[in-house]
């Protein structure tokens, strides 16, 4: 605000009011009702018909260089910068007008007509510095001067209301009342390895003359500094991936357009960005990064089949194709492939081992053999063997060794037969396969009480064998010729696929108990058996008499077949003779009496 000073001085008749330099006061005339200004240096009389307005003498303004002053309600002038009166003689104003008053303009210290006034106190000019720019927005209709600077000549330019501009640094900004301003924009800067992403407020036409919509987005990627035009919103910095030497980027295209790299892509497309194509890359708008590839390394003896592969020639995916890839390579899957098992080692068989496959598709194998879906046959070592897409490994096979005394269940899947192969090692062939041979739980019972260093058997496919003890004999009944075979110990017995053990329930304990003893054999004695019996005498004397027999087969193994089988024709032979004895004895003791002393 100005100073004001109050240096009124009365007389009796008079009053005298002493102005200063560069001073100013508002008298009104009382007569006409006009105000006019009274300037400095002077000491005025105020006469009767006269007031002094507000009785507040004022200072002038002056503007500093660099500066400027809003005025409201500014006098209206002439061609002769002389204010222009109405018939009463009172300064004409430009009412609700705002006029800016720069130092250049009013060098001179001036005092403000009646009406005039500051709407703000005296401000600095904004200087605009190089790469930096004011946004401005234009709230009354007017036609603006501006120099061209390519053809370096004045141009009218017509600002409606609510257009926008900037004005561009460096230079200082003179305000203008038709003309409201923002911002100021500093300068963006953009790295070597870094893009500015954009989006447009309204359909416009840049600086370069290209055209953008409404909402759209796009990537400056030019190095340096960025000075935002009117219609761009700064979305931010987009920094690089960085892609190593065994690394590419799976990209997908969210809408069609063209790349950096000058490739056109369809919306949903995918495709990698290698190292071969760059060492980095910064995603544009309409790019989206799926994932990091990395890159399938095979050395010689390794391999790798991929499903739905990219066709070289199209670009696109054989859906339900397989393809393999043998090492030594390196390479990238590409969007769309994905590998059907994990990297895989090559076959290598020695001499003692064979791949059993299976045809999965018709086709001709490499030694030209023409091959149907479901056939079978052996790959044998020594060989390295790779198989291929139409080939299915069903299993890896060795060669069985086997002694003297152990043999294995084989099948033949053609025909359904069951073989044993004892003595010798064994190789399957391709439509054979192990067999394994099921007992009930009692004889794997009696087999492991056999065998105490032997918990169980663990191979079923292995034959089954059994140390028949010395001076005993068993029974095997092999159910697909319905006989039987007798063996005599000490003998080492192996079961062919269709034969079975003879199990014996004997009785046992004392007094006997039907079925305590489970046996594969008997024993040929000779030997005892104890037993008790509780018997009544003639004269009902209860006594209980334990006696013990001497049995023995007199059988041996060179009678004829018929006669061995004898010894098994009764399921219970010591049950049954202890049933016999005891009866005999029962029948002698009743007859007897009992005596006492």
């Amino acid at each position: 605000m100005n100073k004001i000073n109050n240096r009124t001085k009365l007389n009796d008749s008079n009053r005298v009011i002493s102005i200063a330099p560069y001073e100013y006061i508002y008298i009104k005339n009382n007569n006409t009702s006009v105000i006019d200004v009274v300037k400095g240096p002077i000491n005025y009389v105020v006469q009767e018909h006269e007031e002094h307005v507000e009785t507040k003498i004022y200072k002038m303004i002056t503007i500093p260089p660099m500066h400027y002053i809003k005025i409201k309600n500014p006098v209206i002038l002439n061609e002769k910068a002389e204010p222009i009166k109405d018939k009463d003689g009172q300064i004409k104003l430009s009412h609700s007008e705002i006029q800016y008053r720069f130092q250049q303009d009013y060098k001179d210290p001036f005092f403000l007509y009646p009406g005039e006034f500051k709407i703000n106190q005296i401000e600095k000019l904004l200087f605009i510095r190089q790469d930096e720019s004011l946004r401005l927005k234009a709230i009354k209709k007017f036609v603006e001067c501006c120099f061209n600077p390519v053809t370096k000549k004045e141009v009218k330019i017509s600002r409606e209301v609510g257009d926008e501009w900037l004005f561009y640094g460096p230079g200082i900004y003179y305000p203008k009342p038709e003309v409201d301003s923002f911002e100021v924009r500093k300068p963006i800067k953009i790295g070597p390895e870094s893009a500015l992403r954009l989006n447009a407020l309204q359909n416009y036409t840049n600086r370069e003359g290209i055209k953008r919509k409404a909402g759209e987005e796009w990537l400056v990627r030019k190095q340096g500094s960025y000075i935002l035009e009117v219609y761009e919103k700064n979305i931010g910095l987009c920094q690089k991936e960085v892609i190593r030497d065994n690394q590419a980027l799976h990209i997908r295209a969210i809408k069609s357009f063209v790349d950096c790299y000058g490739k056109e892509h369809k919306a949903g497309e995918e495709w990698l960005i290698t190292p071969d194509i760059s060492t980095w890359h910064i995603l544009d708008v309409y790019e989206q990064l799926v994932n990091i590839v990395e890159k399938l390394v095979l050395t010689k003896d390794q391999y790798v089949v991929i499903l739905d592969p990219v066709d070289t020639n199209t670009g696109k995916n054989l859906k339900g194709s397989k393809k393999q890839v043998r090492g030594e390579i390196s390479f990238f899957l590409q969007p769309g492939e994905k590998l059907e098992n994990n990297i895989e080692n090559v076959y290598i068989l020695n001499e003692t081992q064979a791949l059993l496959l299976q045809a999965k598709e018709k086709f001709t194998d490499e030694s030209g053999q023409s091959r149907i879906p479901g056939d079978k046959w052996m790959i044998r070592g020594p060989c390295r063997f790779v198989p291929s897409t139409e080939v299915k490994i069903v299993e890896q096979r060795s060669i069985i060794p086997l002694d003297n005394k152990e043999g294995i269940y084989v099948r033949d899947t053609k025909t359904g037969n069951v073989r044993a192969v004892i003595g010798k090692s064994y190789l399957l062939e391709a439509n054979e396969e192990l067999w394994a041979k099921e007992l009930s739980p009692v004889e794997e019972e009696i087999l492991r009480k056999s065998r105490p260093d032997m918990q169980e058997r663990k191979d079923k496919t292995r034959v089954v064998t059994f140390s028949c003890p010395y001076n005993t004999a068993l029974q095997i009944y092999n159910f697909k010729t319905d006989k039987n075979r007798i063996v005599f110990g000490p003998e080492y017995v192996m079961l062919e696929p269709d034969e079975q053990f003879n199990i014996m329930y004997l009785s046992g304990k004392t007094p006997k108990v039907p079925g305590v003893v489970k046996t594969l054999y008997l024993n040929m004695g000779p030997t005892y058996t104890t037993d008790q019996i509780e018997v009544e005498t003639s004269d009902h004397a209860l006594l209980i008499i334990e006696v013990s027999y001497n049995w023995f087969f007199d059988i041996s193994k060179n009678e004829d077949f018929d006669k061995q089988r004898k010894i098994f024709s009764v399921r219970d032979c010591i049950g049954e003779m202890c049933s016999i004895m005891a009866s005999r004895v029962r029948g002698a003791v009743a007859e007897m009496t009992v005596i006492l002393l």
